[in-house]
């Protein structure tokens, strides 16, 4: 009985692979099958690579390294032929195509076959994603990968700046200085579409430092000032770094803050120290100073006034008062009738009389005030004299310059004995038991004694002397008699 031969289909198509190469210089198999008579029936490994597509057009590269030729099919039509184990070809999208790779003749003969079915290009409008793995706070230095993907046409680079620096192009930044720091990434694709710019924030901080020293507090006090104070403190810590700085001014509460103001004169004690993060508290240092008042120009002499009256009665005691709104009154000075220069607020007269006093002041800038003058009269003490009865009654008419109630003196120029009366109703002034003799009335006001005339008292008649009055009498009176 004889055998049948069976061809598997896929094998048919080699037919005509196997009898184009029978003119090259390998010597394939000239069966009409495939691997049905290839000598072990070795299955040639064959592997393809998509390498790009253009449109409808896609590209590929193919290897089979144990082959001796490489054979490609649209359906039953042989497009391409490679006498080798690698090539690069195109293929309309949309298709299905067929490879073959044969190996023989002779030990180890075969065949190996593959299809592939190119997809037609997808136009690609979207950016890449850039991510980063950036932390916010970094010790010593900063290492950040940024990472990108695109499902499209594949990313084609990706960039960062740092702080705003130079554009750099690469996937790992380092970063070793201090401090904080602004990184913006972003990539493109081969379509040539850019991502939007992404940013990430992140400090480098110093390894942490065991710290057991304690800040340093340094002020700018002086020893004196002028109204007022203003002292700064200075704190540094070169380990944790400060975190406070206190002060208390002349015992009294502790205060926060590195400037200490002020403004009340006198002497003063300022204590200050500082505090830093891991703990370490300073030493309290001490300051003392001094705030005086400011130094005034004075130009202006002092004023000086006095008490006195115009008339005193056996004495006088005379105030006098300075004042000066600068710097102060030094001394007061005065001279009474002409005499000696005398250093004093208290003037003390007892000689009967008229006198003049100058008085002036002078104050510590140095500066005289203009000397002032007031005159005053010091009395004799009124005596009553003894009542003899032979006196007169003598009732004396003032003139209407001299109001009711004021005193009237009659005052013997010989004796000096006095005689007062007040001035009553009508003007009237009446003097009881006036021995005879010439007498000078006088009258007493607010503004001083006032003499009226003289007045000459006989028995048994009272005349008036008119040729013996002085300047003041201008106003006409009358004597009247009992």
């Amino acid at each position: 009985m004889k055998k049948r031969l069976i061809v598997p289909v896929a094998a048919i198509a080699l037919v005509g692979l196997m009898a184009s190469f029978a003119t090259t210089a390998q010597a394939f198999p000239t069966k009409t099958t495939a691997c049905t008579g290839c000598h072990s029936g070795v299955n040639v490994p064959i592997t393809t690579t998509l390498v790009s597509t253009v449109g409808t057009t896609a590209n590929y590269t193919v290897s089979a390294p144990l082959a001796n030729a490489i054979v490609v099919f649209d359906g039953a039509t042989k497009i391409f032929t490679f006498t080798a184990n690698t090539g690069s070809f195109a293929v309309t999208t949309g298709k299905t195509y067929t490879l073959y790779a044969v190996k023989g003749p002779g030990t180890g003969d075969g065949v190996g076959s593959k299809t592939i079915s190119p997809a037609a290009a997808v136009v690609d409008t979207t950016a890449p994603v850039t991510t980063s793995n950036a932390a916010a706070t970094y010790v010593s230095t900063a290492a950040i990968n940024l990472t990108a993907t695109d499902a499209g046409s594949g990313v084609a680079a990706t960039y960062y700046k740092l702080d705003g620096g130079a554009q750099v192009a690469g996937t790992v930044v380092s970063v070793s200085a201090l401090g904080a720091h602004t990184l913006e990434f972003w990539s493109t694709d081969k379509a040539g579409n850019i991502e939007v710019h992404k940013t990430a924030n992140f400090t480098i901080t110093a390894p942490v430092v065991l710290d057991t020293t304690a800040p340093v507090t340094v002020s700018d006090a002086k020893a004196a000032y002028v109204s007022s104070a203003a002292i700064k403190f200075t704190a540094t810590d070169a380990g944790s770094g400060v975190v406070a700085t206190y002060y208390v001014l002349d015992g009294g509460l502790q205060m926060s803050g590195t400037l200490a103001n002020v403004t009340v004169l006198g002497a003063h004690t300022l204590q200050f120290w500082s505090v830093d993060a891991a703990g370490n508290t300073e030493l309290r240092k001490t300051a003392a100073f001094t705030i005086t008042a400011p130094v005034v120009v004075d130009t202006t002499a002092p004023s000086t006034t006095s008490d006195a009256k115009l008339t005193y009665v056996t004495s006088a005691a005379i105030k006098l008062t300075a004042t000066d709104a600068g710097s102060g009154v030094a001394s007061t000075y005065y001279i009474l009738d002409g005499g000696v220069q005398t250093v004093g607020t208290m003037v003390s007269v007892t000689t009967t009389g008229t006198h003049t006093l100058e008085f002036w002041s002078t104050d510590v800038a140095g500066n005289t005030e203009a000397r002032n003058t007031t005159s005053f009269t010091v009395t004799a003490a009124v005596v009553t004299p003894p009542t003899t009865g032979n006196g007169h009654t003598v009732k004396v008419k003032i003139p209407k310059i001299h109001i009711r109630g004021h005193v009237a003196t009659l005052t013997n120029k010989v004796t000096g004995n006095k005689f007062t009366a007040v001035i009553g109703k009508n003007r009237i002034a009446t003097f009881t038991d006036v021995p005879a003799g010439s007498y000078k009335l006088t009258v007493q006001t607010k503004r001083g004694t006032k003499v009226i005339r003289t007045v000459t008292v006989k028995a048994p008649v009272v005349d008036r002397d008119d040729d013996d009055h002085d300047n003041h009498d201008d106003v006409s009176h009358n004597l009247l008699r009992d």
